[in-house]
C-alpha cells in the first residue's frame, strides 16, 4: 500500500517539473509560406517578448501552457498555448494570414447597359462632343527656336496647390504665411485627447481581460483605472507607434507599484 502512494507521489511531482520545465523554443512565422519578419512575439505569462529575424525566426524561454501572443500591423494577431509536443520537440511553426479591410460595395447603375459586353461595347452611345480640327502640317512648320517653356514646376498641368487651405499648419487663409498656432496646439490637443479615450479599450481587445486579472493580477473592475494610472508613462503613444513591448514591459512594472498602492488605501 505504501509502494502504491510513493507511485502516486512520484507521478504527481513529475508531472508538476515537467509543467514548470522551462525550454528555449525555436519558432518560425510564416504567411503563404513566406517567412515574417519583424513580428512582435511576447510571453503573455512571462511578460518577456522578441521580434522575428529576417527569416520569419525567433527564440523565446517557454513553460507547459505558456500563452505566446503574435502581433503586427500587416497580419492578423493571434494566440497560441505551448503544448507539451512544443516543450518535446523545442520548436514551433506559426502561420498567420494578412489582414484584410473590406471596402463597401459600389454599384453603378445604367438602365442602357445590357450586361450583355459584345452587345453593349456594339451599341456604345455616340460621342457628342466635336472632335478638334488639327492641322497637323501648321504645327510642323512652327519655329520654336528661342521660346522659354515654363518649368515642370510651373505647368498649367499641374493640379492646383490647396495644401494651405487644408493644413492647419499654414492657416485656412491662402493669403497668410504664417502657421497658426493657436490651431496647431488645438488640433494637436484633440489628437491626444481621443487617442487616450481609445486607448484603454483597443489595449484590452488587443490583450485579453485576462491578461490583466490573471497575469498582472489587476481585478476587472479597476483595469480602466490600472490603465489610466499608467499614463504618466506615455502607453498610449507608444502603442500608437506599434511599440507593444515596450507597452507589456510597462504595465508589468506599474502593475506591482499600483496593488501596492491599492493596499495601502
Amino acid at each position: 500500500m505504501k509502494k502504491k502512494y510513493s507511485l502516486y507521489f512520484l507521478l504527481i511531482c513529475f508531472n508538476m517539473y515537467a509543467q514548470k520545465k522551462e525550454v528555449q523554443l525555436l519558432g518560425t512565422v510564416l504567411s503563404n509560406t513566406k517567412r515574417l519578419a519583424n513580428i512582435h512575439i511576447i510571453n503573455l505569462n512571462t511578460k518577456n517578448g522578441t521580434i522575428s529575424n529576417e527569416n520569419g525566426e525567433f527564440l523565446m524561454n517557454v513553460t507547459l501552457n505558456d500563452t505566446l501572443y503574435i502581433s503586427s500591423i500587416n497580419y492578423e494577431k493571434i494566440k497560441i498555448e505551448v503544448t507539451p509536443l512544443m516543450i518535446q520537440t523545442k520548436q514551433v511553426f506559426i502561420v498567420t494570414s494578412p489582414k484584410t479591410y473590406p471596402l463597401n460595395e459600389v454599384i453603378v447603375r445604367n438602365h442602357d447597359l445590357t450586361e450583355d459586353l459584345y452587345h453593349d461595347v456594339l451599341n456604345k452611345p455616340k460621342d457628342t462632343i466635336p472632335a478638334m480640327n488639327v492641322n497637323a502640317e501648321y504645327f510642323k512648320n512652327l519655329d520654336f527656336t528661342g521660346v522659354k517653356f515654363e518649368s515642370d514646376a510651373m505647368s498649367t498641368n499641374r493640379p492646383p496647390d490647396v495644401e494651405h487651405l487644408v493644413n492647419p499648419i499654414m492657416g485656412g487663409n491662402p493669403v497668410a504665411t504664417l502657421p497658426d498656432y493657436h490651431l496647431i496646439a488645438k488640433y494637436k490637443l484633440r489628437k491626444r485627447l481621443k487617442l487616450q479615450k481609445d486607448f484603454p479599450t483597443k489595449i484590452i481587445n488587443e490583450l485579453g481581460k485576462d491578461y490583466f486579472t490573471e497575469n498582472l493580477q489587476i481585478p476587472s473592475e479597476r483595469i480602466h483605472q490600472f490603465l489610466t494610472y499608467c499614463e504618466s508613462k506615455n502607453i498610449a503613444q507608444l502603442y500608437q507607434e506599434n511599440k507593444l513591448l515596450e507597452v507589456i514591459k510597462i504595465l508589468g512594472e506599474e502593475a506591482h507599484t499600483y496593488k501596492t498602492l491599492k493596499k495601502e488605501e
